[in-house]
């Protein structure tokens, strides 16, 4: 870009005693949340958890976020400054109200990089994510490399790739963005709108870390031919701009430098082949999408990561695909069946009124970021943000690949992100409150009124399924007792997956869904047949989670949880060996101890 930055020097103070005022709001969210307490958490999630006081808090350290944005006497390094420590505060929650790591998938994780650790082996036959084991490998010489188990990096693995997200962002944003307050406004975007969650201890939050800095890279040093293509000429007509080529701010530097720089490319897209079944197919998309705005002549780097992908796939990942062929393919081309499976059922399951509020919440702050991203490329309509938009709207083709589980339409709303805050950061050109006294009065007033409802929102959207993700001692208890009681080869047998269970020893005992869970005298007998089938003894876990999930996520009503709380507990067929009420293990009549 040759344009001018729009900034304004900093004055005086001002930047440092916002960036104080932010700190100090983190310093007040952290003292407040050292009192709460996970009990108090419900259907809204970690937010009935927050004091008043907290919530508060993070409404100012946004607000002063913001007017750093409006003021002129206000350095944009100082906001940068201010949109780390807002990251901080916005992630800090369930460190320090939760007592244990929150999300059962993420104890999973854990322990298949405990077992790589400990025997240098993968079981193919065990877990389908060992075919993809490279983020698992990774993970557990780190943790022996520091002396700790896998489990301990569970807790801050938010928070540190919370941070780590904004290196590469900054990158891709400053590809795009000529003013700095845009700039740090573009990152603010990409923090408020990342409710998703995918950032706990798990391949694709490591990936995504990846698939970031492989943009970067890319953007700042590999365009170094634009040129016009057919949809770059199309997009142009359609925004009514000179289709001419787009004119990034990129600084390809020496022959060297470019080499370098693919190998890196290169590198860090076999690290997320190996690591995860997903992410490289937003890569790949990613590239053939800036090959296709005009920015990149590299289509051949496209088809190379394409071989890589099929190479893996083929070779390595055998023992997967061999045996789910048929699960592999049947979504391909059913991208209205993945929007069924990923996005109605995920809105319309579930009758508790607390979840229709947090699934309003998420479904505002996506719909807030998608309309200031269409805001902001209407009003620029530069040629330069044609290959943005590209990037934002290319993770939808993976949703044609697969529904991921129902969580497809997440997944394209993550790697979308970062390209709709670039294109958001367009919209909205923060005004100078400064000179125009009126306005700054008006501000004081409204400003943390309006943060104070944002910061609510966020916490409704990112932790309002805190219910049944976070991991309560009782549970984590009962889990223990379950593994001290079994032996080698025994059957544990849970209702739903919100259990803190194969974080250790995942080789010993059978893990089973009980799928679909029962929950009447009718269905119980399907449950109790598999169990009598298991080879040794078979046991039962159920947990406060379980019936949180039921609850508030399959919409199973309070009376029929508790009418199947009383069934497990009065069928002879079942004993208690552990726990009271909710909480407990069963076994089976004469198994067991």
């Amino acid at each position: 870009m040759t344009a001018a930055t729009l900034s304004r020097p900093d004055a005086g103070l001002a930047g440092p005693i916002a960036l104080s005022v932010s700190a100090l709001s983190l310093a007040a969210v952290c003292f407040e949340l050292t009192g709460a307490a996970s009990r108090d958490i419900n259907g809204f999630g970690l937010l009935a958890a927050y004091p008043p006081a907290a919530i508060a808090a993070l409404g100012l350290g946004l607000a002063t976020l913001v007017w750093s944005l409006c003021s002129r006497t206000v350095a944009p390094r100082w906001a940068m400054a201010q949109v780390a420590v807002l990251t901080v505060a916005l992630a800090i929650g369930p460190i320090l109200v939760e007592p244990f790591p929150r999300f059962a998938t993420a104890w999973i994780h854990a322990g298949l990089a405990e077992y790589i650790a400990r025997s240098g082996e993968v079981l193919l036959d065990t877990d389908a994510r060992f075919s993809w084991p490279g983020f698992f490998a990774a993970a557990g010489v780190f943790a022996q490399a520091v002396g700790v188990e896998p489990l301990s990096l569970l807790r801050w693995t938010p928070l540190v790739l919370g941070l780590l997200y904004l290196l590469p962002l900054t990158v891709i944003v400053r590809t795009f963005v000529v003013d700095e307050r845009q700039r740090v406004l573009a990152l603010s975007i990409f923090v408020l709108g990342n409710w998703v969650g995918q950032d706990y201890f798990a391949p694709q939050g490591f990936n995504f870390l990846l698939y970031l800095t492989t943009m970067a890279v890319l953007l700042r040093l590999l365009v170094v031919d634009p040129h016009t293509t057919w949809v770059s000429r199309l997009l142009a007509r359609l925004l009514r701009r000179s289709p001419d080529s787009a004119d990034l701010a990129a600084s390809a530097g020496s022959t060297s430098t470019r080499y370098a720089a693919l190998a890196v490319v290169l590198l860090l897209y076999a690290a997320s082949a190996v690591s995860h079944q997903l992410t490289q197919f937003f890569t790949l998309f990613a590239v053939a999408a800036l090959v296709m705005a005009g920015v990149s002549r590299l289509g051949w780097l496209a088809c190379l990561m394409a071989v890589i992908t099929l190479a893996y796939f083929v070779w390595a990942a055998e023992d997967y695909w061999s045996g789910h062929l048929r699960d592999i393919t049947a979504d391909l081309g059913g991208l209205g069946s993945s929007i069924q499976s990923s996005v109605v059922s995920r809105t319309t399951t579930g009758t508790a009124p607390e979840r229709a509020v947090v699934v309003n919440a998420r479904l505002g702050l996506s719909a807030a970021v998608a309309l200031l991203a269409a805001v902001g490329l209407v009003r620029r309509r530069d040629r330069i943000l044609l290959a943005p938009a590209l990037l934002a709207a290319a993770p939808v083709l993976v949703m044609a690949l697969q529904s991921y589980g129902g969580e497809a339409a997440l997944r394209v709303y993550l790697f979308a992100l970062p390209w709709l805050a670039v294109l958001g950061a367009h919209a909205l050109t923060p005004p100078v409150v400064d000179a125009r006294p009126r306005a700054a009065y008006l501000a004081a007033v409204l400003l943390p009124l309006g943060c104070l409802g944002l910061a609510t929102a966020f916490m409704l959207a990112r932790f309002g399924n805190e219910t049944f993700e976070q991991m309560r001692p009782m549970d984590v208890a009962a889990t223990q007792a379950a593994y001290d009681l079994m032996e080698t080869g025994d059957a544990l047998f849970v209702l739903t997956e919100s259990v803190p269970w194969r974080a250790r020893d995942i080789e010993r005992f059978s893990y089973v869904y009980a799928t679909p869970p029962p929950l009447s005298r009718a269905d119980l007998p399907t449950l109790l047949e598999a169990m009598r089938r298991a080879p040794r003894d078979a046991y039962l876990l159920l947990t406060e989670g379980q019936w949180s999930q039921l609850r508030f996520l399959q919409g199973v009503p309070t009376a029929d949880l508790r009418a199947a709380r009383e069934m497990y507990e009065t069928t002879p067929e079942l004993r208690r060996v552990q726990g009271s009420g909710a909480v407990g293990v069963f076994v089976l009549a004469g198994d067991g101890p």
